[in-house]
């Protein structure tokens, strides 16, 4: 072989190398600085505004210092007002049911014939589902989507870490991370620490799956890891966008009323 061939061909095995190993070697390919994060915010909105209802099934699981247990339910979101969920034990045994909207709740205990009416406060909210999370929790956590109520670009610094971009909100009591998909714009995770740096509660959201343009994760896991306190969703079957999905609570005429 001549000594052009042996160059050649050594041309041709060390370039693929090379390529290779910058593609996997340099870690995420992503640059914060190619973003802006005005469009970043408002890409993440206009994802959470498609989608305006859902309904749901699936299995639920809560882990906390007060309870656990786990069963089937049937959800229902009207956004950004209104959640209605029915929990059901082994064998299709209703449990509890909970409309919750924004200024009030109606919690409906099956089992002991007991309801719950009171405003929809956080102290109010952890007394009856055992988990410290309060509305808009709910409503994000649950539905998948989340909303920034700020979209002063200026509240925000952006980062990244592996293949996600991260929006970082700082204010005198607490500090937000969101982790976004950066081509779907969708967020993948949530972190909230207190302003000391402990954390106060994450959202985690995978198995991602679109419909109509709109990307929906069907297992969701809500954390408050420094209280022990967990709830997990698995959608098994959802429906989103197909038009006003209202729930009202409905019990007999026996059942203890309770007005907070």
């Amino acid at each position: 072989m001549s000594v052009i061939n042996k160059k050649i061909l050594l041309y041709l095995l060390v370039v693929p190398l090379a390529f290779l190993y910058s593609c996997t070697s340099g870690g995420s390919s992503i640059n914060e600085n190619d973003y802006s994060i005005g469009d970043i915010i408002s890409s993440v909105n206009k994802n959470s505004e498609k989608l305006k209802s859902m309904k749901g099934e699936g299995v639920i699981s809560i882990d906390s210092p007060d309870m656990s247990n786990s069963g089937s339910f049937t959800l229902s979101i009207v956004k950004p007002d209104s959640l209605y969920i029915k929990l059901e034990g082994p064998f299709g045994v209703s449990i509890a049911a909970i409309l919750l909207e924004r200024s009030r709740f109606t919690y409906y205990n099956i089992q002991d014939n007991r309801v719950i009416i009171a405003p929809s406060t956080g102290t109010n909210i952890k007394a009856v589902l055992r988990i410290a999370l309060d509305f808009d929790d709910f409503i994000n956590g649950f539905s998948g989507s989340y909303n920034f109520a700020d979209t002063n670009s200026q509240n925000f610094t952006l980062s990244k870490s592996e293949d996600n971009l991260v929006l970082i909100q700082k204010t005198q009591d607490e500090t937000k991370k969101y982790f976004i998909h950066p081509l779907k714009r969708y967020i993948k995770q949530y972190n909230v620490y207190d302003k000391n740096g402990k954390e106060k509660l994450t959202v985690e959201y995978t198995n991602f799956s679109e419909e109509d343009g709109y990307y929906f994760p069907n297992k969701i896991k809500i954390s408050r890891a420094a209280m022990n306190e967990y709830v997990f969703l698995d959608y098994s079957k959802k429906e989103l966008n197909k038009g006003y999905l209202g729930y009202k609570i409905k019990y007999p005429k026996s059942a203890k009323v309770i007005e907070w």
